[in-house]
């Protein structure tokens, strides 16, 4: 150990919160990126049921704006040939995250502020994320799903057949 933390316990216990957080920032982006796969399937159908009406388009269309908002948080505008060509903007949450774990990869010394500045963003912004998914999950896009059955709309993934 070259610089050890004053504090063992509380290095231990921030690692652990910060790898829960982690875990939750990368499931909530892996469920952005399948509902966004699920959207443009949902897209393509609507497109190719002639009853589809172009308000239920534009609502499929509006949930798959707001998911590529959501990546856009996570990831940020990708560069095209370096990151040192992206104009300033809004730290991505995916680059505060990994700067914080990587901080902590292999570290005995102490918590610094910065990692744990960097921990209540990430908590912060994690929140509304996670309640904005959950409406687009359990309501915007099951809505859509319930008006494509009605319509006879060929299966899309996970959506449940009737029988009638």
């Amino acid at each position: 150990t070259t610089i050890p933390a004053s504090d063992r316990k509380e290095l231990v216990a921030f690692q652990q919160k910060s790898y829960e957080l982690a875990r939750n920032i990368w499931g909530a982006q892996r469920l952005t990126q399948e509902l966004q796969s699920k959207l443009e399937t949902i897209k393509q159908t609507l497109n190719n049921t002639p009853a589809a009406s172009f308000l239920l388009i534009k609502k499929a269309d509006a949930v798959s704006v707001k998911l590529n908002e959501i990546l856009f948080a996570f990831n940020g505008k990708p560069g095209k040939a370096s990151a040192e060509e992206i104009p300033p903007q809004e730290v991505p949450l995916n680059w505060r995250l990994e700067k914080m774990i990587y901080a902590q990869t292999n570290s005995t010394s102490n918590v610094t502020k910065n990692q744990k500045v960097a921990y209540e963003v990430l908590h912060e912004s994690l929140q509304p994320i996670l309640q904005q998914l959950k409406q687009i999950d359990e309501v915007e896009v099951k809505a859509i799903e319930i008006e494509m059955e009605k319509l006879g709309a060929p299966w899309t993934p996970g959506r449940i057949p009737e029988v009638k």
